[in-house]
């Protein structure tokens, strides 16, 4: 994600480090950081060539940086799915965790034009997807927004069923339910709120079906 701007008349230098692969040219700078309020914060920067990105630890890319701020990303607000760490019982190599907490839903159940999160191929089978929390949190509903695109002749569907578990030391138990059904491509169910430190969604696939999430928040 784009969130920095780098207004014309900023200063750059340039550093050839000897010490860095074998020796390469960095370029030294200062922008501007888009805040989750709107706002910008400055920043100081290190750029390394495209090739030697990524080389010896994880860190953030920008390639076409944009001048004005206005046209840089602001950062999503945290939530308690976009700090937590998530896994699944499988994911489709082609998607990404990441969609399940990116606060994108789309322009309906079978937009395919942004990330999501599938267990295709697998079919019929029962699957699952995890929040694990940094610490204990107080949750007291979930919203769900299922992948479906059955309508353009694809395989994701809602699944048959669905419900939600939370971790109780070493095991899974389910939550007690107060309202709210897992049967549409929305879908939102509350709970007697309490403290955890993962919640799992678990699901049925539909016999010849495989299912998908865009989105699933949770709130406390």
């Amino acid at each position: 994600m784009n969130r920095t701007a780098l207004p014309p008349g900023n200063e750059l230098t340039t550093e050839h480090r000897k010490d860095l692969l074998g020796g390469v040219t960095v370029i030294h700078g200062k922008a501007l950081a888009r805040t989750p309020a709107g706002g910008t914060d400055p920043v100081e920067f290190t750029a390394v060539p495209y090739y030697a990105w990524d080389h010896r630890q994880a860190g953030q890319m920008e390639v076409w940086i944009p001048e004005d701020p206005s046209l840089a990303q602001a950062p999503k607000a945290p939530t308690i799915a976009n700090t937590s760490t998530a896994t699944a019982s499988y994911l489709n190599p082609s998607d990404t965790l990441d969609a399940l907490s990116d606060q994108d839903t789309g322009k309906g159940p079978g937009d395919q034009s942004i990330p999501r999160f599938t267990w295709w191929d697998h079919k019929g089978s029962t699957e699952w997807v995890q929040y694990s929390f940094r610490e204990p949190k107080k949750v007291g509903s979930v919203e769900v927004f299922w992948f479906d695109d059955t309508r353009a002749g694809g395989g994701c569907a809602v699944p048959k069923s669905a419900r939600v578990l939370y971790r109780d030391g070493n095991e899974w138990k389910p939550v007690r339910e107060t309202a709210g059904q897992f049967n549409d491509t929305k879908s939102v169910v509350t709970f007697e709120p309490f403290e955890t430190a993962a919640l799992r969604l678990e699901v049925e696939l539909q016999t010849g079906r495989s299912g998908g999430i865009l989105e699933w928040a949770v709130s406390p």
